[in-house]
C-alpha cells in the first residue's frame, strides 16, 4: 500500500487502495484515486522488496518498521528523503535482500522547514 507521511503531525499511515500491485496479472483492472498533499507532506510508492527485506537470519524489516524508518529520515528534498531511506534500509537488511527495492518518493515541500 502507498505510505502517506504528515511530517508536521509526525504520522504515517498506508493508504489502502484496492486492486493488484503493479505489473501483476495479463490485463489487470485498476480504480483511479487520488491523495491531494499539503506542504511538509509525501507520499511513497515501493516494490514489496522494499517491507520484505530480510536479514541473513530471516528477519524481515516489515511495514511498521518501514514507516518508522521513513517518518525518521524525513527530508524536503525528495532525492535526499529516497537515498536516506534507501540506505537505512539497505544497512538493515545487512545488504543481503535478495529482491528488488525500488521506491518512488513524493514529496510536497514545507518551506518554513530546514529538514
Amino acid at each position: 500500500y502507498p505510505l502517506f507521511i504528515d511530517h508536521g503531525l509526525k504520522q504515517a499511515r498506508y493508504i489502502e487502495a484496492p486492486g493488484l500491485p503493479l505489473g501483476v496479472g495479463k490485463t489487470p483492472r485498476y480504480r483511479q484515486f487520488s491523495v491531494e498533499l499539503a506542504p511538509g507532506q509525501a507520499l511513497i510508492l515501493y516494490t514489496d522488496g522494499v517491507a520484505e527485506a530480510q536479514t541473513a537470519d530471516g528477519k524481515v524489516l516489515g511495514y511498521e518498521r518501514f514507516a518508522e524508518t521513513v517518518l525518521r529520515n524525513y527530508s524536503n528534498n525528495a532525492e535526499t528523503f529516497y537515498r536516506k531511506i534507501y540506505r537505512e534500509c539497505l544497512e538493515w537488511s545487512e545488504k543481503v535482500s535478495g529482491d528488488d527495492i525500488t521506491m518512488i518518493v513524493i514529496c510536497y515541500p514545507d518551506s518554513r522547514s530546514k529538514v
